[in-house]
């Protein structure tokens, strides 16, 4: 997205926050103001070797679901 936001004349600025990586893309200095704000809805899953099996793809174990995202 950063690449054709540049190409069609955004000014982007990347931003980063505990390893996820966003951006900020603004046209033009004079007000008002228009934007999109959106933001990355997933957190890093921390170390691979942590989980017992892929964080990515559902299991349910003894009657619990495991899985990234997965809550009671």
């Amino acid at each position: 997205m950063t690449e054709r936001l540049s190409a069609a004349g955004f000014r982007v600025e990347r931003l980063s926050f505990g390893g996820v990586e966003n951006f900020w893309a603004r046209r033009g200095g004079a007000g008002p103001l228009f934007c999109f704000a959106g933001h990355t809805d997933v957190v890093p899953t921390g170390p691979l070797e942590e989980w017992h099996s892929d964080p990515f793809t559902p299991q349910i174990r003894d009657g619990v679901l495991y899985g990234r995202g997965a809550a009671t």
